[in-house]
């Protein structure tokens, strides 16, 4: 497990610049996603999702988790909102102390940078794993990972986009689906 002290950030906030609009792949899907992020740095794609009734299911693999003094290495996968505030993520990380594993967790808007539910963890690998999120419009999501899944209430929101991103990582997503459930 580990230490009880904080850990460094993950970009899971990052958000593009209000000002400016998100940048979107074009559709159909599925979609493919290779994230190549330096250290202390994020790298995106948004996908059009809409609704408050979403599935989404992929595949990630992370070749390479990389080192930086304030941000955690991590992929993520997440529905955003049109506000800031509106975000829940399945996120894949490894702290600095913990090298060696790969915690899987669920992190929302009603969570500190720093704070996650981590419900799975595995040894690092750069194997690929299925991955399924499907919030329910009540405010539920299911985040599913090989050999495991939480269920986690949070506030319900207008769904605006399917966002997957990654820092201090290069990460493979790949067969992304979203689908109105």
């Amino acid at each position: 497990m580990p230490p009880t002290s904080p850990p460094p950030q993950t970009d899971a906030h990052a958000q593009p610049d209000p000002a400016t609009e998100p940048e979107f792949a074009p559709g159909p899907g599925p979609y493919a996603f290779d994230c190549d992020s330096p250290p202390g740095k994020y790298d995106q794609l948004n996908i059009h999702a809409s609704g408050t009734k979403l599935k989404v299911s992929g595949n990630v693999r992370v070749l390479e988790w990389r080192t930086h003094e304030k941000w955690a290495a991590n992929a993520d996968v997440s529905f955003r909102g049109a506000i800031k505030s509106d975000w829940v993520a399945i996120q894949l990380f490894v702290m600095p102390w913990a090298a060696k594993t790969v915690q899987i967790a669920v992190h929302d808007n009603s969570q500190k940078a720093q704070e996650r539910t981590v419900f799975a963890s595995t040894p690092v690998t750069d194997r690929m794993f299925h991955f399924e999120l499907t919030l329910d419009g009540s405010g539920r999501l299911v985040a599913s990972f090989p050999g495991a899944s939480k269920s986690v209430n949070v506030t319900p929101y207008e769904v605006t986009r399917l966002h997957l991103g990654c820092s201090t990582a290069h990460a493979q997503f790949s067969d992304v689906t979203v689908s109105s459930d």
